[in-house]
């Protein structure tokens, strides 16, 4: 038993994510991270960028992530949650020139090899993204 979330992953086979005494996953660490079962699960691990979607985005099978930027979203979205979302991984984006996400970037942090930048899109979406340094 840890409460250092750096270790469990570095050294156990499994993990299990509990709270309020209850376990909300138990799996493979890789598996945990790329796949958390819950937003709940997410949030625990730091991942933030959590986008709430209609019945209709899932039957268009897209959403909007700013309000005019379509995203698309993946067929496996499991049918029994009562508020689908996705996650958008803050190491999971690339910036570049093409780009057409609108929005104001609020924070920019320097940590040496990595940046933190936070984006509020112009429907006030926050999202938390981790880049390379170039």
């Amino acid at each position: 038993v840890t409460h250092d979330q750096e270790e469990a992953f570095k050294i156990a086979d499994h993990i299990a994510i509990m709270s309020s005494g209850e376990i909300k996953q138990i799996d493979k660490p890789q598996r945990i991270y790329s796949s958390p079962a819950s937003s709940f699960v997410a949030r625990f691990l730091g991942l933030t960028n959590i986008i709430k979607i209609s019945e209709q985005d899932l039957k268009n099978k897209v959403t909007k992530i700013d309000g005019t930027h379509h995203l698309p979203i993946p067929n496996q979205i499991p049918k029994h949650l009562s508020h689908p979302c996705i996650l958008i991984k803050p190491q999971g984006v690339k910036f570049d020139n093409n780009g057409n996400l609108e929005g104001v970037i609020t924070k920019l942090s320097f940590r040496g090899l990595l940046i933190d930048i936070q984006i509020i899109t112009n429907n006030g979406t926050t999202l938390d993204f981790e880049l390379t340094t170039p």
